[in-house]
């Protein structure tokens, strides 16, 4: 892989955890995140972007959730000032693709990525942003070598979660030009929007990943990572080409993990919606084994 000229740091193969919202994406990230190996933005650099060299203070980070030291759930900021944009998302209204990489977000993307690495004296670097799976063929412009992570969950109990996030009412999505408030006041179906939702941001990742080799995209289940994170953590490491420690095996065992939850959909969606569901993402729920 070549590296811009201005670089001393080769970052090679990155991780790009992508999925639907609620998926589990922030559970599977802060696992991956306790790896030794991975550098990532922190709370701080998404707070001063233009200051990767704080991320140095990320060393103190002890595995535990930390608003600061640990690593941003989202780092929107970070992403914004390297000149990754999603407004022109919203305005397709599809993915962003190699087309929509310009010379100054290439650079800068790269650039604070390689300065994390280098402060934090990490390897290998991992992101996790909802809109990363809209940005499958754009971050392999930048990143060629990059590694995808897929994971994904069951949409009735996707669904559920989204109806039950404080966020949801006023997050503009990116494919409709609209908020689900905006959506309800017209009239609109609650359950079928978030079904809709969840549907066309898996589609998207489907589709675009057929622009990347096999060997770097990978899917795990969030069902799975609850109930056996020991087995699935070291598939997806073993993809992730990271390697096993017992200290990685104690940072797992450390956090809360709870599959009480996988079937919470069962009680809390009524019937109405889990038929709204299946008649708009049946054919998906099945194609995946669910």
């Amino acid at each position: 892989m070549s590296k811009p000229a201005s670089h001393k740091i080769l970052v090679q193969k990155p991780i790009f955890i992508i999925a639907s919202g609620r998926s589990g994406t922030t559970l599977l990230y802060r696992l991956l995140c306790g790896h030794p190996d991975t550098a990532w933005f922190s709370g701080l650099t998404d707070i001063f972007p233009r200051f990767p060299q704080i991320s140095i203070l990320s060393r103190l980070y002890n595995g535990k959730i930390n608003r600061f030291l640990g690593p941003s759930p989202e780092a929107i900021n970070i992403y914004k000032f390297c000149g990754v944009d999603d407004s022109s998302l919203k305005s397709k209204g599809s993915s962003l693709t190699e087309r929509d990489v310009n010379k100054h977000s290439k650079l800068m993307l790269y650039k604070t990525v390689a300065q994390h690495l280098k402060w934090m004296g990490k390897s290998r670097f991992i992101s996790k942003n909802t809109a990363n799976g809209m940005r499958i063929r754009y971050l392999k412009k930048i990143f060629p070598d990059a590694l995808f992570v897929h994971i994904i969950r069951n949409g009735y109990g996707v669904v559920n979660s989204l109806l039950n996030v404080k966020w949801w009412p006023d997050l503009g999505l990116w494919w409709l030009g609209k908020t689900p408030k905006q959506w309800e006041e017209k009239g609109g179906n609650p359950a079928e929007l978030c079904t809709l939702h969840w549907k066309r941001q898996v589609e998207e990742i489907l589709q675009n990943k057929e622009y990347i080799r096999q060997d770097q995209y990978f899917e795990c289940r969030y069902e799975h990572v609850v109930d056996k994170p020991l087995s699935s953590l070291k598939e997806i490491l073993e993809f992730c080409q990271l390697r096993w420690s017992d200290d990685f095996e104690k940072h797992i065992k450390c956090l809360p993990i709870s599959s009480l939850s996988l079937d919470k959909w069962q009680d809390e969606l009524d019937e109405i919606s889990k038929k709204t569901i299946k008649e708009i993402a049946g054919d998906l729920i099945d194609y995946f084994g669910y």
